[in-house]
């Protein structure tokens, strides 16, 4: 048999050791054909993965910590959360989201510094560090600090700030972290006022240290000559003048002071939380039990500061986190969020928001731990304005207080009712919760490859249907030869099969009809003379 000429591109596989046959030059249209389906599930493909990879957790780089860190942090790193932590749905904290998320709030966080990690990406201004440039007590947490040591004694230093407030401790970058954690940080454990900015003031290099109070009042000062519209104080130290005035002079500012309650039993330590017009925030579990709290009789309400997850030092993730300080930060963040939505409310008309509105879980208030409940960050954003009170706390029990404390002036909600044996306003109506927002990342997953898969599946058929127009067959699969030109036969040629009008007949025909048939004239024979 002669070779066959290959067409064009076909030819070019001759090269390739590919059997080929005539018929599958026909396969190059074929493939040509399912290009374009092809190239179209990709493009849809690439455009899903681009809408659906903000909803999917990444998690964040590791960052190198500052070189002037000498310490081991003690926290144990977790995988990032695959549910909500408790404390997320204790506060509702999706319902929150779609309430207020701190915008244009800046809150300085007054603790161990804040490093600058990927989920606090944009939320993190250069801060400042205090901690460098003076003395610290050295006192472990709960622990009381000697009188007329020269932490409580030394003058509040300048503060000059180093432009960078980098945590070595992790302490402050979880209570940033519980304040405005954004995008880059799983769903999971973004913050309660994730649009909020964070001025990191560093006043201690270890949490289990306490600042001097001096210097804790020059910190107070410094974050609010920077613009802060809340103060986070994440330690409770001593009663001190300075830090008495710099409170003060913070609230006459019309700048929030949210301070932790302290973890011990010990009511020295309880300021500046003991203050009047401090929010003094207490921390609670998973049953609103309260832990052991410094400040007893002057707290405002209590928040979840307990089994806590936390952005860690490299970016990632922490757990077993507790303590007032982040009970301290949840409600810093919830009252930045008030700022946003009642922007006209004085420092002191929204700590009577928070009191007004907390969940009170089985008990009378005030009690002296939980103060008077736990806070509700959702109906302190959604009830009705009650009717202005004094809290009972506010009652004068601070020896160096300068008289910071404000009344209410809110506006009067109709039907308020205030809780018993206080002059504090309960939500005047009961709030109804926005609808739970659906969690529809998966759904999106399960669309985008079910669509891939029909874009596949269309792309099949059309490429099937052009090669069967085109005879196209797998390689291997013999076609049948096309007869030669000139009609030769390759083969003997098979014996004909006789029909059966070609066969004599073996029927006996009468004689009429063969008369009949012999008087039927011929056409172009003419008739009979």
């Amino acid at each position: 048999m002669s070779s066959l000429r290959l067409p064009g591109p076909v030819a070019g596989y001759r090269g390739l050791g590919v059997g080929l046959r005539p018929h599958d030059a026909h396969c190059g249209p074929a493939r040509a054909a399912r290009r374009p389906a092809i190239v179209g599930a990709a493009v849809v493909a690439a455009v899903l993965l681009s809408i659906l990879a903000p909803a999917v957790s990444i998690a964040a780089e590791p960052t190198s910590r500052s070189a002037t860190c000498q310490l081991a942090p003690a926290q144990q790193s977790i995988p990032a959360p695959t549910g909500s932590p408790w404390y997320a749905t204790r506060m509702g904290l999706d319902h929150i989201a779609g309430l207020s998320q701190g915008q244009g709030q800046l809150i300085a966080v007054v603790d161990t510094g804040v490093a600058p990690v990927a989920p606090l990406a944009g939320a993190v201004r250069d801060g400042l560090d205090l901690a460098a440039s003076a003395d610290s007590s050295a006192a472990p947490a709960g622990a009381a600090a000697p009188s007329g040591t020269a932490s409580s004694a030394t003058a509040a230093p300048e503060a000059e700030g180093s432009g960078s407030a980098s945590d070595c401790d992790g302490r402050g970058t979880v209570l940033a972290g519980l304040i405005a954690a954004r995008r880059g940080a799983a769903p999971e454990v973004r913050g309660f006022a994730r649009a909020a900015e964070i001025l990191p003031i560093r006043v201690v290099t270890r949490a289990s240290d306490l600042p001097g109070p001096a210097l804790l009042g020059s910190a107070i000062t410094a974050a609010v000559d920077a613009g802060a519209q809340v103060v986070l104080v994440g330690a409770a130290v001593r009663d001190d003048p300075a830090l008495s005035a710099a409170t003060a002079a913070a609230l006459k500012s019309g700048v929030s002071v949210v301070a932790a309650a302290g973890d011990g039993d010990d009511p020295a330590l309880a300021f500046p939380a003991s203050y009047d017009g401090v929010i003094a925030v207490s921390a609670t579990d998973d049953m609103d039990a309260v832990r052991p709290v410094n400040a007893l009789g002057r707290v405002t309400v209590g928040a979840p500061g307990v089994d806590m997850v936390g952005i860690g030092l490299d970016g990632g993730y922490v757990g077993a986190q507790q303590g007032s300080a982040l009970a301290a930060a949840i409600v810093a963040a919830t009252v930045a969020d008030l700022r946003v939505t009642f922007p006209e409310l004085t420092p002191a008309q929204l700590r009577e928001r928070l009191a007004g509105t907390a969940d009170r879980p089985g008990i009378a208030v005030p009690d002296a731990a939980l103060g008077w409940g736990v806070v509700n960050p959702v109906t302190a954003l959604t009830a009705p304005i009650g009717v202005p009170g004094t809290l009972a706390a506010d009652s004068g029990t601070s020896t160096t207080q300068t008289g910071a404390a404000a009344t209410g002036a809110a506006a009067t909600g109709a039907g308020a009712v205030p809780v018993a044996g206080s002059s504090i306003p309960a939500p005047a109506v009961q709030v109804t919760l926005p609808p739970e927002p659906a969690d529809n990342r998966w759904a999106l997953v399960v669309a985008g490859a079910l669509l891939i898969l029909a874009a596949a599946a269309a792309a099949l058929v059309v490429g099937v249907r052009r090669a069967r127009a085109r005879k196209w067959r797998p390689a291997g699969v013999p076609a049948p030869d096309p007869a030669p030109s000139g009609g030769a036969a390759r083969g003997p040629a098979p014996e004909p099969v006789e029909s059966v009008a070609d066969q004599p007949s073996t029927d006996v025909v009468p004689a009429e009809s063969s008369a009949a048939t012999a008087e039927i004239p011929v056409s172009g024979t003419g008739s009979p003379n």
